[in-house]
């Protein structure tokens, strides 16, 4: 141990820190009172937040973090410490604003955000990398202010900035920056400041100069520095953690994982729909949402190899799967798979209840009074609550009218709900009187669920036939793209909207 740590010692004083004035500082978002907030401790209502004071913001020295929240906000839409009851997190809304700045005179040239959707459009100045496994963003630029400007709602839980003397060389920025992986890892480094050179340090090792992209294979610590003429850099580190994986036979296994752990799929899955990140898959014991950018498109039925990879995340206390992406095959064309046919009062009765995929017929579709993503489903048998979790477009929607309403069975804390993927007319359409045929849109694919052998007609809205194709009895998926189109399959016919 003293050897490893006395080589260690010598690997940093070849590199050599940087003068006194540059600083590194910790935030921890998750834990408010750190910074002179009230932690919330409820998981409902005002008890659920703590709002930030935009008059002070927040201080932790020499860090000085401002707010504006957007024109009209209320406390719904305002900058917030957010407690989502497995961990709290700095919430900033659409339309707001968050500023970094120093109170020491020093400028920003490092920022490390453990964070979900920060995007680099959002940043005023500098480069910003997101890197999906670790769920880490890497900020690096020379600035006295960085401002972030939300298009979506962003979570930030904690943050380590950076700060050194104005014009002082850059800090080599370490791709990906530490964290655990499952598997050999390609490492990049570079530097802001044109014509610098990196030299770096494996776990003590004598520093080499880097001189592009390498692969770890085993659990280590890189230091790092820029060295331009006699001006050196601060000291860049990254903490690299390599994991084994353990094996999983299926789904229902996966729902007795622990959060946080890691698990690879023995067996394949079949996807059964994917809108943006959310792709939700199946096997014989159950259904799973997976979360998360996989690199692949798959469509309903496709089947993904064995070997997908990922840890077990919590979101409203429910488990998903947060992907390794490059443990994803492309999927392999297999049966179509058809929504479970369920009624308002028959859902919650469903084995295999969490994301399972399901249709409800003959309903109406209402959005909840003062919600703006809030619905509820009413069919003969009774209500159902609904959330349009995808933000699929709802602008079709008529008050009153009866559909079929395809989507996975849910559930956000307490509260059981349907996530819509999509909805299509049912009853009479065009004078035309629907049977047991059903047929609704989903994201790149028309679904046809058949009563019965029957040809399929795909005409989109300038009249074009875009499809002509012999259906089965059961499960049948038509690709098309984005658009309005009508579907005649034997006497049924429908308008849907194919996002």
């Amino acid at each position: 141990m003293k050897k490893i740590l006395l080589s260690l010692l010598v690997a940093v004083a070849s590199l050599s820190a940087y003068a006194a004035e540059a600083t590194v500082t910790t935030l921890d978002f998750a834990n408010p009172s750190s910074m002179g907030y009230t932690n919330p401790v409820g998981t409902t209502g005002e008890a659920q937040y703590t709002l930030i004071d935009v008059t002070k913001g927040i201080t932790v020295a020499p860090i000085q973090i401002d707010f504006t929240n957007k024109e009209g906000a209320i406390a719904s839409n305002s900058a917030k410490f957010w407690n989502g009851a497995t961990f709290i997190d700095l919430r900033i809304y659409k339309g707001a604003t968050i500023t970094f700045k120093t109170t020491n005179g020093n400028n920003i040239t490092k920022m490390v955000f453990s964070c979900n959707a920060v995007a680099a459009a959002m940043f005023d100045s500098g480069s910003y990398v997101y890197d999906s496994t670790t769920k880490l963003g890497t900020w690096t630029g020379d600035a006295a202010t960085v401002k972030i400007a939300p298009t979506a709602t962003i979570k930030l839980y904690n943050a380590e900035i950076s700060t050194s003397p104005a014009g002082a060389l850059a800090a080599p920025v370490i791709t990906p920056n530490g964290g655990t992986f499952y598997g050999p890892t390609a490492v990049t480094m570079s530097c802001p400041t044109d014509g610098a050179t990196i030299k770096y340090s494996i776990d003590g090792a004598d520093a080499v100069t880097y001189s592009g992209e390498f692969q770890i294979t085993k659990s280590c610590q890189i230091i790092a520095q820029s060295f331009l003429g006699s001006e050196k850099s601060i000291l860049t580190t990254a903490d690299f953690v390599i994991e084994t994986v353990p094996g999983i036979d299926n789904i229902a296994a996966f729902y007795l994982l622990e959060n946080d752990a890691a698990a690879q799929f023995k067996a394949p899955l079949t996807a059964v729909a994917q809108i943006g990140n959310n792709l939700i898959v199946k096997d014989n014991t159950g259904f799973m949402l997976i979360y998360g950018a996989t690199g692949k498109t798959y469509n309903n039925g496709d089947v993904i190899a064995a070997g997908v990879k990922g840890k077990v995340a919590l979101y409203g206390n429910q488990k998903q799967l947060n992907p390794i992406a490059e443990s994803f095959a492309d999927g392999v064309a297999g049966n179509a798979v058809a929504p479970t046919v369920v009624t308002t009062a028959t859902i919650e009765a469903l084995d295999q209840y969490l994301n399972h995929y399901i249709v409800i017929k003959d309903a109406t579709l209402t959005l909840v009074e003062g919600k703006t993503r809030n619905y509820t489903i009413a069919d003969a048998a009774g209500t159902f609550a609904a959330y349009d979790n995808y933000k699929i477009d709802m602008t079709a929607l008529e008050a009153g009218a009866k559909y079929d309403i395809i989507g996975v069975a849910g559930q956000f804390n307490t509260t059981k709900q349907v996530n819509i993927i999509s909805f299509g007319k049912s009853g009479a359409v065009d004078g035309v009187t629907a049977q047991a045929t059903t047929i609704v849109a989903n994201f790149g694919t028309i679904d046809i669920n058949a009563a019965e052998d029957a040809q399929a007609l795909v005409v989109n809205a300038a009249g074009q036939i875009v499809a002509s194709k012999a259906v089965t009895t059961g499960a049948n998926t038509i690709a098309v793209a984005p658009g309005f189109y009508i579907v005649k399959v034997g006497a049924t016919v429908a308008k849907v909207i194919v996002k």
